[in-house]
């Protein structure tokens, strides 16, 4: 029940941060999963660039890449298992979101857009 809680409030503040950046917040679960995958690609494509730009090391966007990697993986399993399972499907969705959050943070703090 913990989960679920803490799964509600880390979906409730995605929410509001999207609101408070302009951003239409993601209606369904369809949505949602979209936006995950559409991060996987954005952090990519930002880890590649900070290694071209000299921002950050190799050894770093080998990690961001691993990670995104684990990303896609909770997402595709959120995807195929999305009618038989929604609950579970939702938890894997809001794992590879926190990871994607935290991945965005981290590229931030480094200055990587």
């Amino acid at each position: 029940m913990r989960q679920l809680h803490a799964l509600y409030a880390i979906v409730l503040l995605m929410l509001v941060g999207c609101a408070q950046a302009g951003l239409q917040p993601a209606q369904n679960f369809e949505q949602s999963l979209a936006y995950g995958y559409a991060s996987v690609t954005s952090a990519r494509l930002s880890a590649a660039n900070a290694v071209k730009a000299g921002t950050i090391k190799k050894e770093d966007a080998q990690e961001v890449l691993a990670l995104t990697d684990q990303a896609r993986t909770l997402l595709d399993g959120a995807r195929a298992i999305r009618v038989s399972d929604l609950k579970t499907a939702q938890a894997k969705l809001a794992l590879a979101t926190q990871v994607l959050t935290q991945l965005s943070a981290y590229l931030n703090a480094r200055g990587v857009k």
